[in-house]
């Protein structure tokens, strides 16, 4: 993870995650589901 231009860019093994792509991996993890939920910004 890499701050860029006020956003946070995810790129494990090299692959570019967007912020669904996360919320989908995290939600087997109830507690790290429930905090990538509450980070996510607001998107139309």
């Amino acid at each position: 993870m890499e701050k860029v231009f006020g956003r946070y860019k995810y790129t494990p093994n090299g692959i570019l995650m967007k912020m669904k792509d996360l919320v989908k991996t995290m939600e087997s993890n109830q507690q790290a589901f429930d905090l990538i939920k509450k980070a996510q910004p607001f998107e139309n």
